[in-house]
């Protein structure tokens, strides 16, 4: 039956279509255009726009509002109050953004009601990424201008709505960033992006909330999950005593890892880096900067290739970061696979620049027409250049500290060959040694192989990977490539020798790239709920000696005998050749030191007191596993270099077996098996005809079928739903899968070797 809406609703409806008309009607900025890509530039640049003045704030990333409550303290202007920001999906399928005061209490089951749900769950991360451009602990009510098809309604906290001049925080898509509001300007801007009607509800969220039933303040953006009904007291268990140094260390909340490893990944591995001062938070966002505790690392990795290289007679050099628009663009191909990721320069001061200029995403168009001027004939062959440098890819989606940045520090090969004979061999070499910088330094197996023709290097002639894997979440990282160009570039560049025939030919070309991102990798693969734990090789210290025992009754000479022999124990071990510390100062309690070196992941700890000096030997803790072991005074320096070697092997025995166990193989008849597989965290090695088109088939497929389980009512909303990529065809394949049905549903060409397919970063 029709039912007739009244005068005044219409009138409303007219109005908002009115107002998206007129928003549609408005030319686009500059300024709007050109902060696009960057989501909190691009709130910045809307924020303007609406003539909504901009209180900004920067602080450490905070994903909960405990988390973030410290840094508010410091900047609370007026009496400002924290918001929380909930994305919720009903089971009708509507989609909420719910923006509210941070303590406010709601029943989720009356609010379904009332929105005609019958449910609401939290939003799936990538129904989340796909609506607001945006993630968990960043959830903002700015990101509502990224909902393109109109998807999401906002509701809207009366509180904030009706706040007068109380000003109110939020994230500007960026949880490292506070901005302050008042709700009056809060809803300018929604009127400014044309958000309005049906799709913009202010609501008495927290009227007649029950206590103990609704969502409780958990996060930026972030919630718990409701609390269960009150159980009957129990007896409280009897309070075990904890060690000294537990406690000592347990008084430190605030720079504890409060976030475990298997419970939220993302927010574990910020707090691990962050308060294993290994990195620092940048005003820019995508750029960090690398403390000490990282860069160290990263040298220790330099110093290693950089020997190994010479061995085969590669050359220092370094080229200019900046390239002309036509050098980048000379390579059709090539550019095409940097294009969405370069940076532009173009001004300088207040004057345009003639031609833009840009930053480096790699180096093939700055180095190569130089290459030309160099080589002359197949005497100046080969050619092998190396520069440890910095390069600038303008990620647009979130960014992850070291694993995907917008400038990243990486050492790039470049080698120019007489022919396809002298360049492959080198690619192998090369890769062999990223697979030792895993392996051998970072304690991080990896599996060796090349990409597939739709995952090779833009524009080059053949890829090879070392794949890592990160079994927490079940995710691939591509470690380093070494590439065989073969001779695209070179004939695009003029790159050309006279042979020992006095003929022109084209050369061949290798390239290849390591970057900061094993340090990340390193950090996901090893660090645990106590924070990082550094494999021996890459530690910048590998031993800290700790005096215990000498304060309270004991006296300042028995206290000075065992600082002095902590540093004599020290001296020992160094002279043996491992990176060692005495930490003697009396400023900290040797709990906290132990709780330190322990979140900055020092291999091995040793203890030492009276009693060890009366008994001739010293407490040893190891960092990977707790295991506590003595070890003699006597000969300390051997022990300790050999222990070393122990903990090495050690920790790459525990995660080749962790990364063992997270591959199946699948014959070409278990497609059914393939998105299990992927949801259990784990690869899968499939047979492949390493088609082009099967490879698009395969990761389109397995995608909607991620998603269809993703969203099955018996599946948890926040489900995988990333389908299967390949990762690497493997250089050590089992037995050859010729003839074998590829995985590929309805490929009727025979599978030529085995693939590895996963999900990745």
């Amino acid at each position: 039956m029709a039912t007739h809406a009244d005068p005044a609703s219409l009138r409303a409806e007219i109005a908002r279509l009115q107002a998206q008309l007129a928003q549609l009607e408005k030319p686009v900025s500059a300024e709007a255009e050109q902060t696009a890509g960057d989501p909190v530039a691009h709130v910045l640049s809307l924020l303007k726009a609406a003539d909504v003045p901009v209180r900004e704030e920067s602080h450490e990333p905070v994903l909960t509002v405990e988390a973030w409550q410290p840094f508010h303290a410091k900047f609370a202007t007026g009496g400002s109050l924290l918001t929380k920001c909930l994305f919720f999906k009903g089971k009708k399928g509507g989609i909420f953004l719910i923006v509210c005061v941070h303590d406010t209490m709601f029943d989720t089951k009356a609010l379904a009601g009332t929105l005609a749900q019958k449910e609401l769950r939290f939003g799936a991360d990538d129904l989340l990424k796909e609506t607001l451009n945006t993630q968990k602990g960043s959830v903002n009510p700015f990101a509502i201008t990224y909902d393109k098809k109109e998807a999401v309604t906002v509701l809207l906290d009366s509180r904030i709505a009706e706040g007068g001049e109380t000003l109110f925080c939020f994230h500007p898509m960026d949880n490292s960033k506070t901005l302050m509001l008042t709700g009056a300007e809060l809803q300018k801007f929604f009127g400014h992006v044309g958000l309005g009607g049906e799709r913009l509800k202010v609501m008495e969220l927290a009227k007649d909330a029950p206590k103990g039933d609704a969502p409780k303040a958990a996060g930026a953006g972030e919630e718990k999950k409701p609390k269960p009904q009150k159980q009957e007291k129990q007896p409280k268990p009897q309070k075990q005593e904890k060690p000294k140094a537990e406690k000592a260390a347990g008084a430190k909340t605030g720079v504890s890892i409060e976030l475990k490893k298997d419970e939220d990944f993302a927010g574990w591995y910020q707090q691990v880096i962050t308060r294993g001062e290994m990195i620092d938070y940048y005003d820019i966002s995508g750029c960090y900067i690398l403390r000490p505790n990282a860069y160290r690392i990263w040298q220790q990795i330099q110093g290693f290739f950089q020997s190994e290289i010479e061995k085969i007679g590669v050359e220092p050099c370094y080229f200019p970061m900046f390239v002309s628009k036509g050098a980048l663009e000379k390579e059709e191909s090539h550019v095409e696979g940097f294009a969405a990721e370069v940076a532009w320069v173009t001004k300088s001061g207040q004057s345009d620049l003639d031609q833009p200029i840009a930053i480096r995403p790699t180096s093939e168009t700055v180095m190569y027409p130089t290459f030309k001027k160099w080589i002359r004939s197949y005497r100046d062959l080969p050619m092998r250049l190396n520069q440890w440098c910095n390069v600038v890819r303008w990620e647009f989606s979130h960014p992850t500290p070291f694993i995907r940045t917008r400038e990243f520090l990486w050492q790039e090969g470049h080698t120019v060959h007489e022919n396809e004979e002298s360049a492959m061999p080198e690619v192998r070499h090369i890769l062999d040694l990223y697979r030792q910088i895993y392996e051998d330094l970072l304690a991080v197996p990896v599996e060796a192989g090349q990409k597939t023709e739709k995952e090779k290097f833009a524009g080059g002639y053949r890829t090879t990977t070392v794949e890592a894997f990160i079994p927490t979440v079940g995710r691939s990282v591509q470690g380093a490539t070494s590439h065989c160009l073969g001779q695209n570039f070179s004939k695009m560049f003029g790159i050309q020798y006279l042979n020992d025939k006095g003929e022109k030919v084209d050369a061949w070309q290798n390239s290849w790239g390591l970057t900061t991102r094993t340090i990340g990798v390193m950090v996901m693969v090893h660090g645990d709920d106590k924070g990082v734990s550094l494999p021996p090789r890459v530690a910048p210290t590998q031993v800290v000696v700790i005096p215990v025992g000498i304060k309270g009754s004991t006296s300042e000479e028995d206290a000075k005998k065992v600082r002095d022999e902590c540093e004599r124990i020290a001296q020992e071990i160094q002279d043996a050749g491992v990176r060692v510390k005495a930490d003697i100062d009396p400023k900290m309690t040797p709990g906290d030191k132990s709780y330190k070196y322990e979140k900055f992941g020092v291999p091995v700890r040793i203890n030492v007191g009276l009693k060890d000096l009366e008994k001739g030997e010293i407490e040893v803790t190891r960092r990977h596993n707790g295991e506590k072991s003595s070890l003699a005074l006597d000969g300390i320096g051997k022990a300790a270099a050999e222990l070393m070697v122990t903990v090495q092997s050690e920790m790459l025995q525990n995660a080749k077996k962790q990364r063992g166990d997270c591959i199946k193989r699948l014959n070409g008849d278990q497609w059914a098996e393939l998105v299990p597989t992927l949801n259990r965290k784990m690869m899968a090695l499939v047979p492949f005809c390493d088609n082009e088109e099967c490879e698009t088939q395969i990761k389109k497929k397995s995608t909607e079928e991620s998603l269809a389980l993703a969203q099955a009512q018996d599946v948890d909303e926040r489900a995988p739903s990333m389908g299967a990529k390949s990762l690497c065809i493997p250089y050590n394949q089992p037995e050859q899968p010729h003839g074998k049905q590829c995985i590929c549903p309805g490929c009727d060409i025979p599978a030529i070797n085995w693939t590895l397919f996963g999900r990745s970063y």
